[in-house]
């Protein structure tokens, strides 16, 4: 049985993240440097952070009540045992 341990979701999670606030930082200076901020923009721009800082700590509080210890099953033989136990009647 292959298993990992649960928290290395939370390294995938965090590059997700850090790519989110490195393309909103880019997305946000590319209006800035373009000449495009009117009070649209920045209405948009607000309301984009946010919703962002509403999904960031949604989840900060939905995953603090899991257990990171818990290891996560890859793979297990065990999955392919019902294959081999079909008996046929002849």
């Amino acid at each position: 049985m292959i298993t990992i341990p649960f928290g290395a979701l939370l390294f995938i999670y965090l590059f997700f993240m850090l790519g989110f606030v490195v393309f909103s930082f880019v997305n946000v200076g590319h209006l800035i440097s373009t000449g495009t901020v009117n009070r649209i923009s920045i209405a948009v721009i607000l309301l984009y952070f946010i919703f962002s800082i509403f999904i960031t700590v949604a989840t900060w509080i939905l995953i603090g009540d899991v257990d990171w210890q818990q290891p996560l099953v890859v793979w297990s033989i065990s999955w392919l045992t019902p294959i081999y136990s079909i008996g046929f009647a002849f």
